[in-house]
Parts: C-alpha cells; structure tokens; sequence
C-alpha cells in the first residue's frame, strides 16, 4: 500500500520515517532511476536546489527552479500533471531569495475534499492550490485574506497605521 509524505519531515512529528521495506540492504545495490526532473524550462539553474517533495495519493508535489514553479508530478512515470507560477514583475526580480525554496506544504481540508497545497511564491505571496485535477486552482492568496482580518481588526483604511492588538491573558477565549 502507498503511504503519503505529506510534511517537510515525513509526519507532523517530524519523524522522516516510512514504514516502507521495498528497499534494504539486499537490493540496495541495484536500485536505478526510474526518472528526472528537468527543471531548465523554470528560470536559471538552481544550484542550491533543497525542496523537499511531498507524496500525497501517488501525486508527487514540489517547488521547482529559480522561478519556484509549484509542480504537481506523477509519482511512478515523472510525468509533469500541472505547473503553477506566478509573475510578479519587479518584486519577483528584486526578491532576495530565488530558487526553489524549501517545497510546498500540504493542507487536507476541513473534510478532506477541499485539499491544498500551500505555495509561497519568490516575492512572498501565499497562495493555496487546489489539488484537484489536471490543473492547479488558485484558492486564495494569503496577502488577500490577511488584508481581510487585518481590516476587520483595525479598519479599512489602508493609510492608517495598524493600532497595536491589546495583550490576552493565556488560555482566555477572546470572541
């Protein structure tokens, strides 16, 4: 049976275990690649490449090159399922970090059906993609929800300085 990798480190523990055994020291050896990546159709070479993919349902998803395109990849053929990547003009050419960053995270939804991958582009922008499907859809750009709480704690007013959020005391509800 398939077992998914669906965080940086494996679990949300971190553990970076699977259970799988396919592979041991008696056929270690042998092992082949089965196929590459070419990332040369996103951006400049990437030579600090340090994505780590994450395996969710035989659905291999990562960052890929200088432009840190968000790529959904067949697990067992590397066949390409969708790219995602956003221009972003003078603030993708002028972000300090390029490359392919450190991945994608992976949200399941409340039930399950609403799954995403959690995309954070060169410029900084936060976007969810629906992983459903041959194609990437755009769910929500975190720059814009943020906005939207932000505003509903402070006011629309974009020229006005944000107003510091009083302290809570631990473990208090505040509605």
């Amino acid at each position: 049976a398939p077992v998914d990798w669906k965080t940086y480190g494996a679990d949300l523990a971190s553990t970076r275990y699977s259970p799988l055994d396919q592979i041991n020291k008696d056929n270690f050896s042998r092992l082949k690649i089965a196929w590459r990546l070419n990332t040369s159709a996103f951006g400049r070479p990437d030579t600090l490449y340090s994505a780590t993919p994450l395996l969710i349902d035989r659905v291999l998803y990562t960052t890929a090159g200088t432009r840190r395109a968000a790529v959904a990849l067949n697990a067992a053929t590397g066949e390409m399922l969708w790219m995602h990547t956003e221009d972003e003009g003078v603030r993708g050419e002028n972000a300090p970090r390029i490359g392919a960053g450190r991945g994608l995270a992976y949200w399941p939804g409340a039930n399950g059906a609403d799954r995403r991958v959690i995309y954070v582009t060169p410029g900084y922008r936060m976007l969810a993609l629906g992983t459903r499907g041959r194609e990437p859809e755009r769910q929500i750009e975190g720059r814009e929800k943020l906005r939207g709480v932000l505003a509903r704690i402070v006011g629309d007013d974009d020229d006005q300085p944000c107003q510091p959020i009083e302290p809570h005391e631990p473990g208090r509800r505040e509605d």
